[in-house]
């Protein structure tokens, strides 16, 4: 038995390595030895207690989907074997969980590979990690989205029948303010569960012990109102400009309609580097593009009313142009009803 957990310990760690997340990790392959087994392993999963605190939260990368943080985990366990004997040691002379930060996209631990041990046989891991971690994003709302800022640890040699983890909620918890600007985050919550792993060389799945803490973040809007929908507003009404223009006038009506819909457009692509390239539009693509075809209307009235004024029917155009006037309003108006609600 114990060789074939050995051979299973040698994939789940290839598996993380494979994908990256092998570093930083609690410790490494358990040495051969009585204190680097699994306690009282004939008695039920190995209880381990996971607390997590939120020292920062620096960003929120929306076009490479990942978040960076600086916290700290606390992984606590009882090792009656080694009671009697406290003191600081390296974690590499104990049993341990073996647990990754499943998530990390460059994560540096920032203490020593030490645990302390008490009188009582409680083993106490304690490290602090910066870096970037992995959060996909749903932006369909955008920019009215609130996303999940998850933190996910998993252990990558035991499962739930050999590792159980709980959360220690009264050492957990995150800083009372965070240096990012653009999010209002909220508390953390704990969740449990497992992580199935399939081998390349075998239709076997393994399940493997997780650990999730997970912020919700709402995005602060002040900055898209200002710095994107209040530009995009005024190229509208200036597109508008046309309709007091007399429809005799075709150079201006015509280059007026012209370069609000070029403006518009380049102001659309500029959105390419606030977004990842995703298969969908979201909210604030919708605006712009219902906005796209709003101005593309105005370029039509403007060439129906210049068509109609050459035809010496000139009144009729200054009826289509008055008409216009109180028209493609209405119409912007439900467009940021729509938008805003």
């Amino acid at each position: 038995m114990e060789g074939i957990r050995r051979r299973s310990a040698r994939t789940m760690i290839a598996f993380a390595a494979t994908l990256g997340l092998a570093a930083p990790a609690l410790g490494s392959q358990p040495r051969q030895g009585s204190a680097t087994q699994r306690p009282d392993a004939d008695a039920g999963p190995t209880e381990v207690a996971v607390a997590v605190y939120v020292i920062d939260i620096e960003a929120v990368d929306n076009a490479k989907q990942q978040y960076s943080a600086d916290f700290v985990v606390d992984l606590i366990w009882s090792d009656l074997r080694l009671a009697g004997a406290p003191g600081r040691r390296s974690v590499h002379e104990v049993w341990h969980p073996q647990v990754i930060l499943f998530n990390q996209r460059g994560v540096s631990a920032l203490l020593p590979e030490m645990v302390e041990v008490d009188l009582d046989g409680r083993v106490r891991y304690l490290q602090r990690y910066y870096g970037s971690l992995a959060s996909p994003l749903d932006l369909r709302d955008f920019p009215f989205d609130t996303q999940a800022l998850p933190i996910t640890l998993v252990s990558i040699v035991y499962g739930p029948e050999e590792v159980r983890f709980v959360f220690a909620s009264e050492l957990s918890g995150r800083a009372n303010r965070f240096s990012i600007a653009e999010w209002r985050v909220g508390a953390g919550e704990a969740d449990t569960g497992t992580y199935a792993v399939s081998s390349t060389h075998s239709t076997e799945v393994e399940y493997l012990s997780r650990f999730d803490y997970v912020f919700e973040a709402e995005r602060s809007r002040s900055y898209y109102v200002w710095k994107v929908v209040g530009p995009l507003v005024i190229i509208v009404l200036m597109s508008w400009a046309v309709f007091w223009v007399d429809p005799k006038h075709v150079g201006p009506q015509l280059g007026m309609s012209a370069t609000s819909i070029l403006t518009l457009v380049a102001f659309l692509l500029s959105l390419g580097s606030i977004l990842p390239p995703i298969s969908y539009l979201t909210r604030l693509d919708h605006f712009v593009y219902a906005s796209l075809a709003l101005q593309f209307l105005a370029f039509a009235e403007a060439l129906a009313s210049t068509y109609l004024a050459s035809k010496d029917n000139h009144p009729l155009a200054l009826r289509l142009d008055g008409v216009s006037r109180f028209l493609f309003p209405a119409g912007f108006l439900a467009i940021n009803l729509w938008f805003w609600t």
